[in-house]
């Protein structure tokens, strides 16, 4: 008797769960079903979206790279329940598909109806009970995501829906709109740099880009900061057009390169194609940012400075000399030098470099900006070491170095 009430109750359990979501399927297809039902986000979201691809069909965030003729799902996120910075997210609202193929007649897909002058891919919104997309319910993270294979590999996971294989999800919500966390988690630049990773960097290598700064000598930060310091001058050069200044900026960059790389070929490959993964991302975020009208924030260099006057390379290693906190700085700074160097790359090397670059990374995958530099012939006759350094004033960098070696030490600042 208790066995058949308790099967009574679970077979009521499961119809009324399966009726419930055969109830959201069919209301996937009837209702607002269009751009002009939609919430003031997804709409703020989707008129900047097409933005980005109408504006990027000639003239794309990276040669040889359509964003419109990827597969995407767009994951609405709850505007509550958002923890760690919106990396935690325990609510999902709707599902956008853009660039899928085949979802002409499907069950679970309505075609959402969009302004005429929209001239981005056809948008579908998925129903609740969508298969093959599970992983858009995890609530950890707000993108797909690679993962190690059984050679160590990192490979990129394959989400498969109606004709189209490797469909990249990417979550969006309020605060990305209205009030992101910082200027990079601003919609489109986010978007943008993320996807660029799943979608075009796949079959590049990549590094983790940990190095034991800890264990550094003054040396080492020394160059460090020389380096930095040449990075100022190639970002004034870069932001005047001023070819002339650029190439022997970036004449001294690549000796001071390859002195930098004496001290540690392992190391310093490894920050180089951290630097060449991270800051290619960032140019294609900046550019997103700059093509949708910086909303809601504006996307440029150096982001966490405090001002302009202080947008420097040098002004962080020296914040770093007085707080050794900030020690970490010099890995996340990669995602800045990383995506200078590719708009100096922009004005100095040939019209397309970006289409020869993708050829040779897939040659060779642990190409890096920095190669691509050194295989420059346009640049202005070479310094000497010593030169370089008389002209940034090395004995200050020095001793700041000094300082920061202190301060790792435990010595004091």
């Amino acid at each position: 008797m208790k066995h058949k009430r308790a099967l009574k109750v679970a077979l009521v359990i499961v119809g009324s769960i399966l009726l419930l979501l055969g109830g959201l399927t069919i209301l996937n297809k009837t209702y607002h079903t269009s751009y002009d039902k939609m919430d003031t986000t997804d709409k703020s979201f989707f008129k900047q979206l097409n933005t980005l691809y109408t504006k990027t069909k000639n003239e794309p965030l990276w040669q040889d790279y359509n964003l419109a003729e990827n597969p995407v799902l767009f994951v609405r996120k709850g505007d509550h329940l958002n923890f760690s910075e919106d990396t935690i997210n325990l609510i999902r609202g709707n599902v956008y598909a853009v660039g899928v193929k085949g979802l002409e007649g499907k069950w679970y897909a309505t075609k959402i109806e969009m302004p005429r002058s929209y001239k981005m891919p056809d948008v579908y919104r998925l129903a609740i009970t969508t298969p093959g997309i599970w992983s858009t319910w995890n609530p950890v993270g707000n993108f797909s995501s690679f993962s190690t294979n059984d050679s160590g590999q990192e490979v990129r996971s394959n989400m498969q829906l109606a004709d189209s294989s490797y469909v990249y999800y990417f979550k969006y919500g309020k605060n990305n709109i209205e009030n992101p966390v910082k200027a990079s988690q601003s919609a489109m630049p986010f978007f943008a740099h993320e996807a660029f990773h799943y979608l075009q960097q796949y079959d590049w290598e990549s590094t983790d880009g940990n190095i034991d700064v800890a264990s550094k000598d003054t040396e080492w930060y020394s160059l460090l900061g020389l380096q930095y310091s040449i990075l100022d001058t190639i970002m004034d050069a870069t932001g005047k057009q001023d070819k002339a200044a650029l190439e022997k900026a970036l004449s001294d960059y690549v000796v001071v390169s390859d002195a930098r790389r004496k001290q540690g070929a392992s190391d310093y490959q490894n920050e180089k194609q951290h630097e060449t993964i991270e800051g290619t991302a960032t140019y294609v975020g900046i550019k997103a940012s700059a093509i949708t009208g910086g909303q809601p924030k504006q996307l440029k260099l150096l982001e966490g400075a405090r001002d302009e006057k202080s947008r420097k390379f040098s002004v962080l290693f020296e914040g770093i000399a007085y707080d050794s906190s900030f020690i970490s700085e010099i890995k996340w700074n990669r995602y800045d030098s990383g995506a200078l160097l590719s708009s100096a790359l922009d004005e100095v090397d040939s019209p397309n470099w970006q289409t020869t670059f993708n050829k040779k990374v897939s040659a060779n995958k642990a190409f890096t900006l920095d190669d691509e530099l050194h295989q420059l012939n346009n640049l202005a006759k070479p310094r000497t070491l010593a030169e370089i350094e008389k002209s940034y004033h090395f004995e200050n960098i020095q001793a700041l170095s000094k300082k920061i070696v202190d301060g790792l030490k435990g010595g004091g600042n």
